[in-house]
């Protein structure tokens, strides 16, 4: 089952992506802030197979937060998505290693698309 991580600071549409992800199959983590998600991360026993991270976080954004992962040899390898409702952030998020980029709101058959592109295959 594949672990995903979402990072999202609105508390409804948390809500929504665990429930979507759960249904779809994964196991998923939520966090509010990239400060709890990097907190979550570097303790060492975790490694999600995927991240969903929201670029407009308050305190440490979305792309710094996305930089702590890529320099990381904690996260090494992990893949992640980005999203954000301003369409300027798309070069941005590509440029530090995205795999996908998501413009809010979004349609389910969206993400599940970009998942299925993402997510490593499945042993």
């Amino acid at each position: 089952m594949p672990h995903v991580l979402v990072v999202e600071d609105d508390k409804e549409l948390m809500f929504v992506l665990e429930q979507l992800l759960e249904n779809l199959g994964h196991q998923v983590t939520g966090a509010l802030d990239g400060e709890t998600a990097w907190a979550w991360l570097s303790n060492g026993q975790n490694r999600p197979d995927i991240i969903l991270c929201d670029l407009t976080l308050p305190a440490m954004t979305g792309l710094t937060f996305l930089n702590h992962v890529r320099s990381s040899s904690v996260t090494q390898g992990c893949r992640f998505i980005a999203m954000s409702g301003s369409p300027e952030e798309r070069a941005a998020s590509f440029a530090i290693g995205a795999c996908a980029y998501l413009v809010k709101p979004f349609f389910l058959r969206d993400l599940e698309r970009v998942l299925a592109d993402c997510l490593p295959p499945q042993v």
